[in-house]
């Protein structure tokens, strides 16, 4: 690894780190949202939207929110790298169609339903 490459990964890594601080200060929801939208942090975001979590997905520019979209607190973002094989690998569960925009709602609720039905 060159010198180069080091040094822009350590600089990407103190930026991702000063975000996750002024995120964790920043407020409420409307606030993380509006900081993320002025520092281009994810694809795109649309208007009158609310970024509970303090914590930014591994990508996060893949991420394309759209207007009046509400994230509650404990929600992770997962990119769909290798999420797809996982979910697919589950037996009794519909495949994963993947595409711009994320997983089908179909079978993430399928799956949700199946941990809560397994907890009680």
């Amino acid at each position: 690894m060159s010198v180069w490459s080091k040094l822009r990964f350590w600089k990407f890594t103190l930026y991702r780190r000063m975000m996750l601080l002024r995120l964790l200060f920043c407020g409420n929801g409307r606030a993380r949202a509006n900081l993320l939208r002025k520092k281009s942090i994810f694809g795109s975001i649309g208007v009158n939207c609310w970024y509970e979590p303090v914590k930014l997905p591994s990508e996060p520019q893949l991420v394309y929110l759209g207007d009046n979209v509400n994230i509650a607190t404990d929600v992770a973002i997962l990119n769909h790298d290798i999420m797809s094989m996982m979910i697919n690998n589950i037996p009794d569960t519909k495949k994963c169609k993947i595409r711009r925009g994320g997983y089908i709602l179909e079978t993430m609720y399928s799956l949700v339903a199946d941990q809560l039905s397994c907890m009680m």
